[in-house]
């Protein structure tokens, strides 16, 4: 057996512990065999270039100050419910090291660069940096990337 997700990408299927990225469409419009893996693929359009280009990804790499792991990540973790219900808002995951319990990164996926700054602006996330005032080891490393290749 094998376990497939859907992502912007396409459909990633895990299988004997290979992932493999199956595109569901071509740019204009061409189907491939994976197709048929994705009931509603057939005759739904996939993302333009221009979307695609003007979609941004981030990756924030958040360390909690010794002896602060649970109150920091008990604040990132507030943030996931009100984030994802947030105008271009693709994906908003937060992860943690599983060598180091205070090493933190959020990985996301915004249609535009103003949808980022807005959820920046945010009160949730407002709130949630008064919180973390003086709980973090160092200032939060983010990185806003295009996706090349």
């Amino acid at each position: 057996g094998h376990l497939q997700v859907l992502s912007r990408q396409g459909l990633n299927r895990v299988s004997g512990g290979r992932l493999q990225l199956l595109r569901l469409r071509g740019e204009r419009g061409e189907q491939n065999e994976s197709s048929d893996a994705y009931p509603g693929a057939a005759g739904e359009t996939r993302a333009t270039l221009e979307t695609m280009k003007s979609q941004l990804d981030v990756v924030a790499h958040i360390q909690a100050a010794p002896g602060e792991e649970v109150l920091v990540r008990e604040v990132l973790n507030s943030y996931l419910a009100p984030t994802r219900l947030e105008e271009g808002c693709l994906r908003y995951d937060l992860f943690v090291d599983i060598d180091d319990a205070t090493k933190f990164t959020f990985i996301e996926e915004w249609t535009s660069a103003e949808a980022l700054f807005k959820h920046s602006q945010s009160a949730h996330l407002g709130a949630g940096r008064a919180r973390l005032d003086g709980k973090l080891a160092q200032p939060a490393q983010v990185f806003k990337l295009n996706q090349i290749g």
